[in-house]
Formats: structure tokens, C-alpha cells, sequence
């Protein structure tokens, strides 16, 4: 089933993995090929790379749980520090616009988002808060 993913979705030549039928560079898919073990881990770095930090049209999460998978993903390819940054710019982000708890959907380009249609929908004190005290204190993810 690994092999039949990576030679599905793994494209050699982009060196990301690629999904639907017009091959979108997703994060989401980067992460689940990553922790589904499709990839080994410099073709999971690799795309990761591409994908989260490089390419601005990949398709983002919004939501925690997201976030929490690809800090993951980024932490079993061997890339601590981008996963640091990532927890720092994403739950941090929550933080500097205000948050005491963290929230379950979050984009820093508006505030005001919600995958309901309506901001009062969603949850302003989510389970997936915990990600960063995970990564923090059960993998020791420190700068």
C-alpha cells in the first residue's frame, strides 16, 4: 500500500506529492504521505519543504488539526526547527492576536474565519491547543 502510494502521488519530477485531478500541491497531503509512510524521509523533507515553506499557491490548512499533522510530519523528516517556526507562527499567531485559549480554525490573513460560514460556530477552546505542549514537552522541540 506504501509503494502503490508513493507511485500514485509522488511526483519525481516536482519532488512534492501531487492530488485530484488537476495535481494540487496541498500540505495536507505532503503530511498524510509523510506519516502514512509512502515517503522516506529526505523525499518527505523534500516535499514538505517545497510545499510548506516554498510554495505560496499549495494549499493550506486553516484548521489546528492540520497544523498539528504537518508539525508531525516535520518532525519525523528531521526538520525541528521549520517545525518550531511553524508552531510558532501558527498557535503564536493566535496568541498575538489575542488568544487565551487556542482555537479550533485560524487564519492569520483573516481573523475572522470560519469553516461553518460563521465565526461564532467555531470552538475558541480546541482540543488540537495541545499540539504545541506535545511537540514541546514529549519530543523536547525547543529552539
Amino acid at each position: 500500500m506504501t509503494k502503490a502510494g508513493h507511485d500514485l502521488y509522488y511526483s519525481e519530477a516536482k519532488r512534492v506529492c501531487l492530488s485530484g485531478p488537476n495535481a494540487q500541491v496541498s500540505w495536507a497531503s505532503q503530511a498524510w504521505l509523510t506519516l502514512g509512510g509512502c515517503l522516506c524521509k529526505d523525499e518527505a523533507a523534500e516535499a514538505l519543504r517545497r510545499a510548506v515553506i516554498e510554495d505560496q499557491t499549495a494549499i493550506q490548512p486553516t484548521t489546528a488539526y492540520l497544523y498539528h499533522h504537518v508539525v508531525e510530519a516535520m518532525v519525523e523528516s528531521g526538520m525541528r526547527n521549520e517545525a518550531l517556526g511553524l508552531i510558532k507562527k501558527y498557535w503564536g499567531g493566535m496568541v498575538d492576536a489575542g488568544a487565551d485559549t487556542f482555537w479550533e480554525a485560524y487564519d492569520p490573513n483573516d481573523s475572522r474565519f470560519s469553516p461553518y460560514g460563521d465565526v461564532h460556530i467555531n470552538s475558541f477552546c480546541h482540543a488540537w491547543s495541545c499540539t504545541p505542549a506535545y511537540f514541546f514537552r514529549g519530543l523536547k522541540l525547543t529552539s
